[in-house]
Formats: C-alpha cells, sequence, structure tokens
C-alpha cells in the first residue's frame, strides 16, 4: 500500500509542472556546504598554505612579487614593480601589464595582516566562491530547479584548470568570476530594468577586462546587444527592448571603453618609459607561426592541456550541444542564442590570435568557460520549455548526479598531479630549499636590496622571489654565454651569485665565478662578486 501510493505520487509529480527539487530558501545553503565540501577534498586547506609551486610557477612568482614589492617599498599604485631588474638599465623592476588592483589589494591586506601568501591565495578563492554562487543564482532562478542550479555551478568546479587557478595568485580566475557576477548584476537589471544593477554590472566588466583582457568577451556581446536593439534589429526582451533608455544606459558602456583602452595605453607608455615588460601584451597569432610551430603546439594541446581545461566527456558534451542549440535558433531564447554565437565567435577569434600561447598556458582559456556556461543555460531552458518530462526526470538527475561525482574525482586527481608530479619536480628538486633561505642570506650580510644573480631560472622572479631577493636570473640575454651574462650583470652592480642547480658546475665558463664561497644552505651555494 505504501509502495502503491509513492508510486501514485511520483507519477503525479512526474506529470506534473512541478519540479523535483526547488527550494530557494535553502538551497543556496546547500549550495554553499556543498562548494566547501568539494573544496576540502580538493585539499584547499592545505594548498592554502604551499607557497607559489606547481604549474607556471613563473606567472604566479610574477604576480604575488607586485604586491611584496608594494608592500615592502610603498604603496605607489602607479609604480607596480618586481624583484627582477629588467627596467633602467638594470636599476630597477618597474614595469606594468594588466592593472594591479588585485596585487594592490593583497598588500593593503598584508600591511593589515602581515605579509602572508596564504592572504593571496585565499582572497582568490573568495572570488570563485562568489563568482560560483552569482552562477548558481542565475541557473536557480532562470530554470526554475535548484537542482540542476546546483549541479552544473559545481560541474564548472570539476575543471582542474579552473580549480588550480581558482586558489592560485594570477589574476585569470578572478577576471572569470568577476564576469559570473558581472552577469547576475546584469540579470537583475534584465529583471528590473534599474540603471543601478547596469552601471554596477559594467563596472565589473571593467574590472575583470582590466585585470585579464580576455574577460572582455562578455562586455562586447552586450555592447552588440546593445546596438542592435538601438537599430531596431531585435527585442531580446519577449518583444520589448533591454536598453530601452539608450542614451542613459550608454553612458557606463563608454566609460568602460575608455577604461580599457586608457589603462593599456597607458601601461605601453610606462613600460617604453622604463624599458622593461615582464608580460606579452600584444598578439601571438597563428599567422605568425610556422608548421613545425603550430604542431608542437596541438601535441601540446592533445596530449597534456585538453585533460586540464576539463574531463573530455565535458568537452564533447559541450559540442554536441553547441551544435543542437544552433539548429534549435527558432525555438531557444533568442538572447541566449545570439549570446551563445557571439561569446564563440569570440572565443574562435581569441584562440587564433593568442594560438602560439596554448602550447605552454593553460591558464589563457579560463575565461572562455563562459561559452559553456552560454550552451549548457541555453540548452537546459529550451529543455525545460519544450520537454519538461526529460528535464525533470529523476533518472537523468541520477545520471548527471554520478557523472558529477566522477568529475569531482577526476579534478581531484589531476589536481594532486600538478602539486607532486612532474609539474612541479623543478621546485621540488632545486627551488623548495629558496621557500626558507631568507633568514640564512640575512645572516650572511646579504640585504634585500644587494643584487643578487640567482641560476638556473629561466624565469623572470622564481627563485629571487622566494628568497625575497633584487636582482636577475638567466631571462634575457639569450646571445651570451653564461659567463658573458654574469659579467654583464657584474657590471650592472650584481654582488652575489646564488647557485641552486649543482649541474651548472659542469660548465667552464662558470668557474671564473666561484672562487669565493661565502655559504651553502641545502642544495644552494652563495658566491661572493664583490672582489672579481
Amino acid at each position: 500500500m505504501i509502495l502503491q501510493n509513492f508510486y501514485i505520487q511520483t507519477l503525479k509529480l512526474f506529470n506534473s509542472r512541478k519540479v523535483f527539487f526547488y527550494n530557494p530558501k535553502y538551497s543556496k545553503w546547500i549550495f554553499l556546504l556543498l562548494l566547501i565540501l568539494v573544496s576540502l577534498f580538493y585539499q584547499y586547506h592545505k594548498i592554502l598554505f604551499l607557497r607559489p609551486q606547481g604549474v607556471h610557477q613563473w606567472r604566479q612568482a610574477d604576480c604575488i612579487s607586485f604586491t611584496m614589492n608594494y608592500y615592502k617599498e610603498g604603496m605607489h599604485f602607479f609604480k607596480p614593480s618586481i624583484n627582477n631588474l629588467i627596467s633602467d638599465n638594470g636599476t630597477s623592476g618597474l614595469t606594468m601589464g594588466e592593472f594591479p588592483a588585485l596585487y594592490y589589494f593583497n598588500a593593503l591586506l598584508w600591511k593589515i595582516f602581515g605579509p602572508h601568501e596564504f592572504i593571496c591565495r585565499l582572497v582568490n578563492m573568495l572570488i570563485t566562491f562568489l563568482g560560483l554562487f552569482a552562477l548558481f543564482k542565475i541557473f536557480e532562478d532562470v530554470l526554475k530547479d535548484s537542482f540542476w542550479a546546483i549541479g552544473l555551478s559545481l560541474l564548472f568546479f570539476t575543471s582542474p584548470m579552473y580549480v588550480y587557478y581558482s586558489s592560485n595568485f594570477l589574476t585569470n580566475a578572478p577576471a572569470f568570476n568577476l564576469v559570473l557576477i558581472a552577469w547576475y548584476f546584469f540579470y537583475q537589471f534584465y529583471k528590473n530594468e534599474k540603471l543601478i544593477w547596469l552601471f554596477g554590472s559594467l563596472m565589473i566588466l571593467l574590472l575583470a577586462a582590466l585585470l585579464k583582457i580576455t574577460a572582455s568577451i562578455s562586455f562586447i556581446l552586450l555592447l552588440i546587444l546593445f546596438f542592435i536593439e538601438l537599430f531596431k534589429l531585435y527585442k531580446f526582451k519577449n518583444g520589448r527592448k533591454i536598453f530601452n533608455k539608450p542614451q542613459i544606459q550608454f553612458i557606463p558602456f563608454l566609460i568602460v571603453l575608455i577604461g580599457i583602452v586608457g589603462w593599456y595605453y597607458y601601461a605601453s607608455i610606462f613600460n617604453n618609459i622604463h624599458g622593461g615588460k615582464y608580460t606579452f601584451n600584444d598578439l601571438w597569432p597563428l599567422w605568425r607561426m610556422d608548421a613545425q610551430e603550430i604542431k608542437i603546439t596541438l601535441e601540446g594541446i592533445s596530449m597534456i592541456w585538453i585533460y586540464e581545461y576539463f574531463n573530455r566527456t565535458i568537452l564533447y558534451i559541450a559540442l554536441v550541444l553547441f551544435i543542437v542549440n544552433l539548429f534549435l535558433y527558432k525555438k531557444i531564447n533568442k538572447f541566449l542564442w545570439i549570446s551563445t554565437l557571439v561569446i564563440f565567435t569570440g572565443v574562435f577569434l581569441y584562440l587564433i590570435f593568442w594560438f602560439n600561447a596554448l602550447k605552454n598556458h593553460d591558464y589563457y582559456l579560463i575565461n572562455l568557460l563562459i561559452l559553456l556556461v552560454s550552451i549548457f543555460l541555453s540548452f537546459l531552458c529550451y529543455l525545460r520549455k519544450n520537454y519538461f518530462k526529460v528535464f525533470n526526470s529523476l533518472i537523468l538527475k541520477f545520471v548527471f548526479l554520478v557523472f558529477l561525482i566522477s568529475n569531482i574525482g577526476y579534478c581531484e586527481e589531476h589536481i594532486r598531479g600538478r602539486f607532486s608530479g612532474w609539474m612541479n619536480e623543478r621546485h621540488l628538486q632545486h627551488f623548495q630549499a629558496l621557500e626558507t633561505i631568507t633568514p640564512y642570506l640575512r645572516s650572511l650580510g646579504i640585504e634585500r636590496t644587494d643584487k643578487v644573480i640567482s641560476i638556473p631560472d629561466i624565469s623572470f622572479n622564481i627563485t629571487l622571489y622566494l628568497m625575497d631577493q633584487k636582482g636577475w636570473t638567466d631571462y634575457g640575454d639569450i646571445n651570451l654565454n653564461r659567463s658573458e651574462k654574469i659579467a654583464k650583470k657584474i657590471k650592472s652592480g650584481a654582488e652575489y651569485l646564488i647557485i641552486n642547480d649543482s649541474t651548472i658546475y659542469k660548465e667552464d665558463n662558470i668557474q671564473p665565478y666561484i672562487k669565493n664561497k661565502i655559504g651553502s644552505y641545502k642544495n644552494i651555494d652563495i658566491y661572493d662578486l664583490r672582489n672579481l
């Protein structure tokens, strides 16, 4: 009798328009609890206290080097600098790339709480949680289904690339998460037409684009939608305009345009004045690559990075759904359909313009995840409207739940590999001792501002930042041999030579510079260059 009643009630529910789980009052707390639990499963509580290491330690050290130099050299916002003395003829580290607001904010927190690297990781984590929460709220309000809202938002938190950089020092993940928050603001504007929501959305998009220019795809989309309505080509809000006061509503768009162009123009002038660039503020396009370079890039993607973007099954599903969405243009919400098409075009052009970067830089793709958001939301809206029984099916939701759990496990395995596998080998074997060497250097009388040469290190700042030292690494002067590089830096004021890998001693041209050894620390040797 009990089973019979359960079957009847289930059947009624299945045949109704009522979803199996929609409870906004409690769902947000369930989502946040699950997000925290998954974060703990990913070992965020341990990663939080790790020094810069793992994949792209190079860029991590650059980012946090800005924070350290703000903190120790005066809080001059428009004078960001790194540890490597690449500027002003080897006398400073003054250089600019992306808008340094996040680095400056972290430095302010350091002024209050002390120079703790976990603060920088924690700030990125909190921005990630806010971004995912904003995504969850959009999904829930549009789909009127808490299960899909929670599940889909957590699904994005199974990308090894996204999860890794969300607890990191780079600005790519914070920029993407700000985009998600900006879309929540825009959704509120879409619903109630209050200008404050539009203004807030676009100002957040401005900050996101200044942190990482790839985040501007969403801004470009909104600008295109604005002009489509302005020229009366289509009305995207059920036959009404979203932007019904274009004269006023264009003002925040204009502010964003001026802000983006103004900052990168200023950064270019700043770098030209000081003569140092730590990042590549230019195109890195497909058409400048030869056949061999293209082959190497494709091999890097297919053999390594595609497994780091997402579980490939998710990428295949997204591709299939994108194609399906294209053919369903008459039945899919036009705002979502146009948005998906514009974002896809932006993603395609971006991949062409920066294709060379993809062989080594997975984080370049973080902001392209917005395409998957648009694809999944578009299809589920279509499914809910046209095939509600399938949308609401317990079987489908159970299958998705199993799929989600398996992807969480997939992501955890890849995150673990980024810290313990070959991706972190250089740090574990040679750089790890530099994490704690600073007090020893000071005991030898080597101050932070004393110029050192730190080798081998092909990056700008990895070794210099880890030991909090000013100076140079192997970076640059590619046409010079080891001896010529060291001699040049001595002329620029280098006082000490710090070697972290004993294989360097096999080079004959190193011998003249290792005559006056003044200390050793684990695998690190320190030499005095002042009497040479």
